[in-house]
């Protein structure tokens, strides 16, 4: 129902059909010092709204880009804080070049910072950087919240 200085009117519509996510719309990732052959990955995902929280993420790097490190050395230069900059505590597991962050105590949204020279570059991506032909690349993340199905999505990495 609407109201105005002209009178008011009233109108039905038909339900709305889902609502599709899209991780690109509201997750960010950039490629940190992406002309050096061991660059960092800075991501943020902020919160989507319904008071969600954020139990796992996983990410999948694509083509070119690899995880430079194991679990260790991944697990302690992987900074993640929640949107109020607390440090958040999590679990690292990496299988099949995926890296799984499983939250301890669920956040609505996470900054997340991987350290310079766990992520390596392969050659042929590394010139179309430094000649300008790739400003972005693909990063695939699946987001699962608590109550919710995993939500899956690709966000382009800025080259940076």
């Amino acid at each position: 129902k609407a109201t105005n200085s002209l009178g008011s009117a009233t109108a039905t519509s038909a339900g709305t059909k889902l609502v599709s996510w899209s991780s690109s719309a509201f997750a960010s990732a950039t490629l940190t010092a992406s002309k050096s052959t061991r660059p960092g990955i800075s991501l943020s995902v902020p919160t989507p709204g319904s008071n969600l929280k954020l139990q796992k993420l996983v990410m999948s790097l694509p083509k070119g880009i690899s995880w430079a490190a194991g679990k260790r050395a991944l697990a302690a230069g992987i900074s993640v804080r929640d949107l109020r900059r607390k440090r958040l505590a999590f679990k690292v597991a990496l299988s099949h070049g995926n890296l799984t962050l499983t939250f301890k105590k669920p956040p609505t949204g996470a900054k997340l910072t991987v350290a310079r020279g766990l992520v390596s570059i392969s050659s042929a991506l590394q010139s179309r950087i430094q000649s300008h032909k790739a400003k972005s690349e693909k990063l695939s993340l699946t987001l699962d919240y608590t109550g919710k199905p995993p939500r899956r999505g690709a966000v382009k990495f800025r080259l940076a």
